[in-house]
C-alpha cells in the first residue's frame, strides 16, 4: 500500500485535520480520513491526551520496510498508509467506535509532523485546539499486572470521605484506618498505585496544557475509565491525609522515587492552574517553566513551547513556536531567556539557573529548559529558595538595580556585581547518586548525619565569634534553617522570648534524634511537642542544601554541585549571593554554580561601598554542548537504523526457514 502524502492546509494558523476513524471490531485493520476545518466553535469532535512512546518505536525511518503499526487513511477513494506508533495504535483502538465514525483531533497524525512551518503554527493554537474540543479523552496506556490492584485502590480512596487537613497524625491513622487503606508500614500494599502514577502520560510536558484548558477529562487506562472529578478527588485525599503513596523513600531505586515524586507534583499543579483558569488567572510563562521543570518533552524546545497557551501574557512574537532547523535548542533558550531579562528587568531567570549535575545545553546562567533531567539527589528543597516564594525580608544588594551586557555572540552575560567571598569548607557534599541505586531511610538517615557532623566541625573550627557578634551554636541553628521559620518568617531573634526557646529545644531535639545510638538516653518527653519543628523545614525547604564556609569565616548554604575554590558574589538587584566557578584559561568568565544564603548578610548588612570590595562587570557563560542536538539525532538515526536492519533479517531469516520447513514437510 502507498504511503500517505499530506495535503497542505489552506492556513494552518486557522484551520485544522479532524481524523475520521471508522467504526470497526478490534481486530480489525484502523482506517480513518483527514478532513480539513476551520478552527472555530461550529467544529464538534474530541482531543486525545497520550504518550508517543520512546523514539525507538515511532519507525520513523522504517516505516517504508517495516510498516509495523499503520493506519489506513482514505484520499480520492484509494487508502494509503501512514505509520504510527505502537501506543498510538492502542489509543485508536481503544476508541474506535463499534457502529458510527468518532471526530478526533491527535498531534501526531493530525499536524504534518514533516513540514516545519506548519508544526509551528499548529503548535501555536494548541490552546484553542483542546479548548475548543467537546472532551479530552486521556489514554494512560495499556493495563499491567498490577493495574487491577492500582484502581481497586483509586476507587478505595474516592469512596473515602474528604475532610480538613489532619491536626495531627493521631486523626491521620484514625482516617486511614476507618477508610481501611494501607498505613505507612505497609509499602508493598501501595506499590500498584506507585506504579500507576509513574505511568509516562503523568511526567509528559504536553498534557499539562491538554488538561488545563479542557472543557471535560475523561480518563482511560485499557477499558478502565473515569472522569477529572474522580481523579481530582483521589488526589486530594491522597495529598490532605500525607498517604504513603507520597513516600518516594520506599520505592526500589532513586529513579523510580523520582519519577513518582514528578507524577504527583505534575498532578497536583494541574489541579492548581484548572482551579486558576475557572477564576480567569494566569501564571506568567517564567514561573511555569520552573513548576514543570522536570517535566519529558520528545524535542527540547518543547519545555517552552508546550507551555505558552496556559501562560500569561504570551503573544509577544518573540515567544512564537520555532521548528526550522536554524531555531535550536541554544537559540530558543537564550531567546526566551534574553526576553524574560528585559521583560522583568530583574535577575529571576539567574535564580532559575546554575550546575544542575547535568550537561547543559546552554550557557550556565540560562534555566534548563531544555532536558526534563530527574532530580536523582538525595533531597529536594523549596521553600525560601524557591523563586515564586522567595522571603521579602531577603536582599542582600539594597539599593543596587540589575545591569546587563550582552556579548556579540549573545551567550555571555554580563551582570554589573562584587565579589565578596571564597568558599573554604563544605559539608558531606551530597552526590548525584545513579539511577538504579537501592532507596531506603538508612540511607537517608546516613547522609543526615554525616552533614550534621561535618557541619558542626566546620562551624565549631571558626576563629573567635562569628562576624556578627553571635554565638556560634545560635549561628549554627539558624544557617541550617536560612534563619526562616517553616512558613517563610524570620526565625526568632531574641534569646529571652518563648518561640526562640521552642526553636533552641527544637534543635537540640533533632539533633539527639540524628546522633541518637543503642544505650543513649531517650528524648525527653518534655521536649516532645516541638521536635518535628526545626526537622520539618529542613526535610522540606533544605534537603538538597550543604553547610560550609567561607575564607572570610561566614558560614552559610550552598548548592549541592558547590565546591572549595567557587566565588561569592553579590550581583547588582540580586536578593541571594550566587556561587561563580572560574571558567579554566578565561580570568574574567565564571560558570554559575547556584544561589546561596550567607548567615549575617542576608538582610542589607553587606556594604557594597566599602573600598575592599570592587564593582565589576561579572561575565557568565561556561561549557555546553553546542552540538549535542545533532549528535544525538545521528544518534537516534543509526539505532533505529540498526534496529531495522537486525527486524528484516528476522523476517528474512523466519520467512526462509518457514519455507525450508515446509520443503521437508513435502518430502
Amino acid at each position: 500500500m502507498a504511503k500517505y502524502k499530506y495535503e497542505t492546509l489552506a492556513d494552518p494558523a486557522a484551520n485544522i485535520r479532524l481524523l475520521m476513524l471508522q467504526n470497526g471490531q478490534q481486530d480489525e485493520p484502523l482506517r480513518a480520513k483527514l478532513e480539513h476545518t476551520p478552527m472555530d466553535d461550529r467544529v464538534s469532535y474530541e482531543a486525545v491526551s497520550y504518550s508517543w512512546g520512546s523514539p525507538s518505536e515511532t519507525c520513523t525511518i522504517l516505516k517504508y520496510i517495516i510498516p509495523k503499526h499503520t493506519i489506513q487513511v482514505e484520499k480520492s477513494g484509494s487508502y494509503f498508509s501512514l505509520a504510527i506508533t505502537p501506543n498510538l495504535d492502542n489509543v485508536l483502538r481503544r476508541f474506535r467506535r463499534v457502529e458510527d465514525v468518532r471526530a478526533l483531533w491527535i498531534d501526531a497524525v493530525c499536524i504534518d509532523q514533516g513540514t516545519k512551518e506548519e508544526k509551528s503554527a499548529q503548535v501555536g493554537i494548541m490552546d484553542r485546539i483542546y479548548a475548543s474540543a467537546q472532551q479530552v479523552l486521556v489514554y494512560l496506556g495499556e493495563p499491567s499486572a498490577s493495574t487491577a490492584q492500582a484502581i481497586a485502590l483509586l476507587d478505595q480512596i474516592y469512596a473515602a470521605p474528604s475532610n480538613a487537613p489532619p491536626i495531627n497524625s493521631d486523626k491521620q491513622r484514625q482516617w486511614i484506618n476507618d477508610n481501611q487503606l494501607p498505613t505507612v508500614l505497609e509499602p508493598q500494599r501501595w506499590a500498584p498505585l506507585k506504579e500507576f502514577f509513574c505511568r509516562p502520560w503523568f511526567r509528559r510536558k504536553w498534557i499539562i496544557q491538554e488538561t488545563v484548558l479542557a472543557r471535560k477529562l475523561i480518563f482511560h487506562c485499557g477499558e478502565w475509565e473515569r472522569d477529572w472529578n474522580f481523579m481530582q478527588h483521589v488526589r486530594k485525599n491522597i495529598q490532605d491525609n500525607g498517604l504513603a503513596v507520597l513516600d518516594h523513600t520506599t520505592c526500589p531505586t532513586l529513579l523510580e522515587g523520582a519519577e513518582l515524586q514528578q507524577s504527583l507534583s505534575q498532578l497536583n499543579w494541574i489541579i492548581t492552574l484548572r482551579d486558576c483558569l475557572s477564576k480567569n488567572k494566569k501564571l506568567h510563562l517564567m514561573d511555569l517553566a520552573y513548576i514543570f521543570r522536570y517535566s519529558r518533552a520528545t524535542d527540547p524546545r518543547d519545555h517552552l513551547f508546550a507551555l505558552l497557551g496556559v501562560g500569561y501574557n504570551v503573544t509577544d512574537p518573540i515567544l512564537k513556536p520555532r521548528y526550522k532547523k536554524i531555531d535550536t535548542i541554544l537559540d530558543t533558550c537564550i531567546r526566551y531567556a534574553r526576553y524574560f531579562l528585559a521583560r522583568t528587568q530583574n535577575l529571576e531567570v539567574l535564580y532559575r539557573a546554575g550546575l544542575n549535575g547535568h550537561r547543559l545545553l546552554a550557557p550556565s546562567w540560562i534555566p534548563d529548559w531544555y532536558g526534563g533531567h530527574e532530580t536523582l539527589t538525595l533531597g529536594h528543597a523549596e521553600g525560601f529558595w524557591d523563586p515564586l516564594r522567595r522571603p521579602s525580608s531577603y536582599h542582600v544588594a539594597p539599593g543596587t538595580v540589575p545591569e546587563l551586557h550582552w556579548s556579540d555572540n549573545a551567550t555571555e552575560l554580563g551582570v554589573k556585581g562584587t565579589i565578596i567571598d571564597t568558599i573554604e569548607n563544605l559539608a558531606n557534599q551530597y552526590f548525584l547518586a545513579s539511577a538504579k541505586e537501592p532507596l531506603d531511610k538508612d540511607l537517608l538517615l546516613r547522609r543526615k548525619r554525616e552533614h550534621l557532623d561535618e557541619s558542626h566541625i566546620i562551624n565549631d573550627a571558626l576563629p573567635g565569634r562569628y562576624p556578627t557578634g553571635q554565638d556560634a551554636r545560635d549561628v549554627h541553628w539558624r544557617t541550617l534553617i536560612c534563619n526562616m521559620t517553616h512558613d517563610l518568617s524570620p526565625a526568632p531573634a531574641k534569646a529571652d522570648e518563648a518561640a526562640y526557646r521552642e526553636y533552641r529545644m527544637s534543635y537540640e531535639v533533632w539533633r539527639q534524634h540524628l546522633l541518637w545510638k543503642r544505650g543513649m538516653a531517650p528524648i525527653d518527653p518534655q521536649y516532645l511537642p516541638v521536635r518535628h519543628l526545626f526537622r520539618q523545614i529542613i526535610d522540606d525547604y533544605n534537603g538538597d542544601k550543604i553547610f560550609g564556609s567561607t575564607q572570610e569565616n561566614y558560614v552559610g548554604m550552598f548548592p549541592q554541585f558547590a565546591q572549595k575554590g567557587d566565588m561569592i558574589a553579590v550581583l547588582h538587584g540580586g536578593e541571594f549571593p550566587f556561587v561563580l566557578r572560574r571558567v579554566e584559561g578565561q580570568e574574567k568568565m565564571y560558570q554559575l554554580v547556584g544561589q546561596c544564603y550567607l548567615h549575617g548578610l542576608m538582610e542589607g548588612e553587606l556594604n557594597l561601598k566599602d573600598e575592599k570590595y570592587e564593582t565589576e562587570i561579572i561575565w557568565l557563560e561556561g561549557d555546553f554542548e553546542k552540538e549535542r542536538s545533532l549528535l544525538s539525532s545521528v544518534v537516534t538515526y543509526l539505532q533505529i537504523l540498526w534496529t531495522g536492519i537486525v527486524q528484516l533479517y528476522g523476517m528474512v531469516f523466519r520467512a526462509v526457514t518457514a519455507v525450508g520447513s515446509r520443503k521437508v514437510k513435502s518430502d
